[in-house]
């Protein structure tokens, strides 16, 4: 191979090469085309090619800024459009609230507790004194706890089974700090607490169940007990776990609606948007 024709090898290469875009355009083609895919609603795939670009061009300050407002621009058009939504579910969920609370009473120590509880009227701890039974509470946000009581003979039980015919789903241990046992004018109890995150869907069960028979057994290292629910206490508990949903949804919603309001008035700043 000659020294011309190697020259003029490298020179095309040269020129092949100078052909090349630079990085800033190929991160403005990237910019057009995620316009592109906005123009055709796909938001989703345009955003994930702006993360991108911050990623592949990161010394590219000019287009980095230009892949933000486009995405603030996309953020905006979503929450506005939400926005909306959420105002119409939450006026909802307020006008049902009132009707699902009037069978409960609401306890709340203003000196020493921040959120309060509801209770069914009809499950009053001091109107049920002499028996076993299980007695749902629901604090401002929705959370579920369901409070055994037992009187017997010692038997230190630490899980709630729920049984309908041949299905059955049962809580999570308690721990000992969940538990209380006493003698009170010489017989035993037992209380034991079962939050949200030892109820293991129990709550749903029976509400789901409230037409139907259903056993409650308690379990531990002693001997286990078995009752059946009355037709009464399904229903309470069952309006109870009601109260649990549209009380979680109101304050996820009440969440929502002051992010999405945040939210929109920052954007708005940001794309210097006026009203």
């Amino acid at each position: 191979m000659n020294k011309k024709f190697i020259y003029v090898l490298l020179t095309i290469l040269a020129i092949m090469g100078s052909c090349k875009p630079s990085a800033h355009e190929m991160a403005l083609a990237e910019i057009e085309q995620s316009k592109q895919f906005i123009a055709e609603n796909q938001d989703s795939i345009a955003l994930s090619i702006l993360d991108s670009i911050h990623i592949k061009y990161r010394t590219d300050v000019d287009v980095r800024r230009m892949a933000d407002t486009i995405r603030w621009d996309i953020e905006y058009r979503h929450a506005v459009k939400t926005l909306p939504t959420v105002d119409s579910l939450l006026a909802d969920l307020q006008a049902r609230l009132p009707e699902l609370t009037k069978p409960f009473r609401f306890i709340k120590n203003e000196e020493y507790q921040s959120i309060g509880s509801f209770e069914h009227r009809q499950l009053r701890t001091e109107n049920n004194t002499s028996r076993c039974y299980l007695k749902p509470s629901i604090d401002e946000h929705g959370n579920f706890t369901i409070t055994s009581y037992y009187i017997g003979t010692k038997a230190q039980h630490a899980v709630v089974r729920i049984t309908v015919d041949s299905l059955s789903v049962e809580t999570h241990t308690a721990p000992s700090s969940n538990i209380t046992q006493f003698v009170d004018l010489e017989e035993y109890r037992e209380i034991i607490v079962f939050d949200k995150n030892l109820l293991n869907g129990i709550d749903k069960f029976i509400a789901d169940n409230k037409d139907n028979r259903i056993k409650v057994s308690l379990l531990g290292d002693g001997q286990p007990y078995h009752y059946y629910l009355t037709p009464t206490e399904r229903t309470l508990l069952a309006q109870s776990y009601e109260l649990a949903i549209a009380l979680s949804d109101y304050t996820r919603l009440t969440d929502q609606q002051l992010r999405l309001s945040q939210k929109i008035e920052l954007l708005k700043q940001r794309l210097k948007i006026e009203g």
